[in-house]
């Protein structure tokens, strides 16, 4: 393999394809939401499958919540003094156990409370079965909702930018940008108002 090989652009492409989605993967575990909405907007220009891109998102997911739920299962001890606030909290702790999923959802939408909330279900030894099908049902749709924003983000980019001049194609990217600040940023902050009360 020579240099001029590997600055070819179908073998940039073929890397790309081939080894992306482990590291896809990899960060979908760290940053779940934004890496499918890339990833899947990725999939719109041909880069991957946005159906793999789908599955490895519910997957990431999924397991991103196993570990949490195991670390407070199995090292609960360690982890109370740094989420006190969390472990003390009368009706979080209760909700997780009357309204598992209802709280499990809200946990996982309000950001910084997924960690702490799926490390508190674990210690609060909520059946491993019930949480992990919970996971499931809960992470599915919102991965599909993030695929499918970022698919069809990506198409409508791609189909506009035959049509429209510079300035018309700055102004569609701002627009992206703002709709993303709202999913990922500005609707998880009014949500984490409007559900302060379990904080």
């Amino acid at each position: 393999m020579n240099i001029k090989m590997v600055l070819e652009p179908s073998f940039t492409l073929a890397f790309i394809q081939s080894h992306g989605y482990f590291i896809m993967f990899l960060a979908m575990l760290v940053e779940g939401p934004i890496t499918t909405y890339i990833g899947s907007f990725a999939a719109s220009l041909g880069l991957f499958n946005i159906f793999i891109v789908f599955i490895l998102a519910v997957l990431a997911n999924v397991l991103g919540d196993i570990v949490l739920y195991s670390i407070g299962k199995f090292t609960r001890t360690a982890f109370r003094k740094k989420y006190k606030k969390y472990f003390d909290n009368k009706k979080l702790v209760s909700h997780l156990k009357k309204h598992t999923g209802k709280t499990l959802f809200i946990i996982k939408l309000i950001p910084p409370l997924p960690a702490p909330g799926l490390i508190l279900a674990g210690a609060l030894n909520v059946s491993f079965r019930k949480f992990l099908f919970l996971s499931f049902i809960i992470s599915f749709p919102l991965a599909l909702i993030f695929a499918l924003f970022g698919f069809y983000s990506g198409i409508a980019f791609n189909l506009l930018l035959n049509y429209l001049q510079i300035w018309g194609i700055v102004i569609l990217v701002i627009g992206l940008l703002f709709m993303a600040w709202l999913i990922f940023f500005k609707i998880p902050k009014y949500l984490a108002k409007k559900y302060e009360n379990i904080n």
